[in-house]
């Protein structure tokens, strides 16, 4: 066998020679593999210029376009002016105006003054002012002067005509008084008022059961108020006090002073007994007891 040296001068590669040759090559080949970065950022990468062109046009397009909105500002600022310009031009009827409110004809102005040219937007005109046309002195919807309702109606809230029988506290009658929603004169003892508000029923009423001249209810004598009570000939009401200035007998018992003004009793007891209404007898003067209202 040669030596290595001569097999190498001869063209001899044995394995022992071969494998480092091998690895050197692969540590070549693995070095000029590896992508150029100067390249592929030369090649992939745009350049400063190009970057910044790209830029602006990206921002081109996320911004606004401020012609668009010139062209909203503007559109917005002609409705307005063509707003303002409508609302100075004023009206030229009733129902250019707010309800219960009339057109001018000669300022093309909306205001509660009304008249014959100045009819009103619902509701009626009353002594040249629109109201709401549901009271019983002015009542009307269409406009135009308001009417009065007769006495004993009401001005329906509704249709804003004069009836008989839709009055309420909100809706009083012209005159008399409103008894179970229906207009009445006001002068019977249950259906007592004037003012055209709600009736009173004098039946009921502690200072008396009587209607009297002015809707109001009260007495002329004791029958006409609460067991125990007097009428006052003053007053013309029912009330505990009697005789003297009050100048009435009670209705039932007796009057502890009939002389010099006292109260009403029950007249069961013995130095008050009595059951006329007229002054109370003493039974003890007699030495005797209240049985039953007399004296035994």
């Amino acid at each position: 066998m040669l030596p290595d040296n001569d097999r190498i001068a001869r063209g001899y590669v044995t394995p022992a020679l071969l494998a480092p040759l091998l690895v050197w090559v692969l540590v070549v080949m693995g070095c000029s593999s590896e992508p150029d970065n100067t390249v592929a950022n030369e090649a992939g990468a745009p350049s400063g210029d190009a970057a910044e062109a790209a830029d602006a046009t990206t921002s081109e397009d996320a911004a606004p376009n401020s012609d668009a909105a010139g062209d909203a500002t503007s559109a917005s600022d002609a409705t307005s002016a063509s707003d303002a310009a409508d609302a100075s031009a004023g009206c030229t009827k009733s129902a250019d105006c707010p309800i219960n409110q009339a057109c001018n004809s000669a300022t093309h102005k909306c205001t509660t003054a009304c008249g014959f040219l100045s009819v009103c937007n619902g509701g009626c005109c009353a002594g040249g002012t629109c109201v709401a046309g549901s009271a019983a002195n002015a009542c009307g919807a269409t406009g135009g002067l308001c009417a009065v309702c007769p006495v004993n109606q009401a001005c329906d809230a509704v249709t804003h005509t004069c009836v008989t029988t839709a009055c309420s506290p909100q809706n009083p009658c012209k005159s008399g008084c409103c008894s179970g929603g229906t207009c009445v004169t006001g002068t019977a003892d249950n259906a007592c008022g004037v003012g055209g508000g709600l009736c009173a029923n004098c039946g009921l009423s502690s200072i008396g059961h009587a209607c009297m001249s002015g809707g109001l209810c009260g007495c002329t004598n004791e029958t006409e108020c609460f067991t125990h009570n007097a009428c006052s000939s003053t007053s013309h009401t029912c009330s505990g006090l009697c005789g003297g200035v009050n100048g009435g007998d009670c209705n039932g018992g007796c009057c502890s002073d009939s002389i010099n003004g006292g109260f009403c009793s029950f007249g069961v007891g013995s130095t008050q007994c009595g059951t006329s209404g007229a002054q109370c007898d003493d039974c003890t003067a007699f030495s005797q007891q209240c049985v039953f209202g007399a004296c035994q």
